[in-house]
């Protein structure tokens, strides 16, 4: 079986560039993460969650599921996920957990800074 030559035109050369790069980044989360943190609603959640911090706010949960883009039940386990393993916490106790708020911890941080450096610097 042969394949088939792309032609070498400058766009087809930044299209292969642009999925070695994807491929590097893939390879830099995996180092960093496990994998259910790229799986399902988890990796908008985290994002979502890194970049209130960087706001320097916390994250409702409503937020955080409306960050999700699925529906709240399946992002409310998604969160347990983030939860359990160890890269968010809750920040308020209340009965309806749709109106607490939520954080990243340390390791979370920690994670997803090291994952930043590691493409930054290729």
């Amino acid at each position: 079986m042969t394949m088939e030559k792309l032609p070498g035109s400058a766009s087809s050369q930044i299209r292969l560039m642009q999925a070695r790069e994807w491929i590097r980044r893939q390879d830099a989360k995996d180092r960093y993460f496990p994998p259910v943190i790229f799986s399902g609603a988890a990796w908008p959640l985290f994002l979502g969650l890194y970049t209130a911090r960087i706001e320097e706010h916390d994250m409702s949960v409503a937020a955080a599921c409306a960050c999700s883009k699925v529906v709240t039940s399946t992002a409310l386990r998604w969160i347990d996920v983030l939860i359990d393993a160890g890269f968010v916490r809750r920040l308020d106790g209340d009965i309806d957990m749709r109106s607490a708020s939520l954080g990243l911890t340390n390791k979370g941080v920690d994670a997803m800074e090291r994952l930043l450096d590691a493409i930054e610097t290729g």
